[in-house]
């Protein structure tokens, strides 16, 4: 285990998801989660942010965790805090 002195997780969930997919046509709920998510993909990699996961409604990232090596790659940052 490493102790990474500054991390924050955001978990996001739209509130009314479930009963607004069921009233909506596929292809807007979609068109919707498409554009939030590319939104918040942005922001994301703007201030060096990491997206975890997406399912469904539910978006989960982190901040002050990953780093890119020196090939290239996104790696959790292994440097001691």
């Amino acid at each position: 285990a490493r102790h990474h002195p500054c991390v924050t997780l955001l978990f996001t969930d739209i509130s009314g998801w479930t009963s607004m997919s069921k009233d909506v046509e596929p292809k807007v709920v979609m068109s919707f989660l498409n554009k939030l998510y590319t939104a918040y993909d942005r922001v994301l990699c703007k201030n060096g942010c990491y997206k975890l996961e997406t399912v469904g409604d539910c978006y989960v990232a982190v901040g002050g965790l990953m780093t890119v090596d020196e090939d290239g790659f996104t790696v959790v940052d292994m440097k001691d805090g």
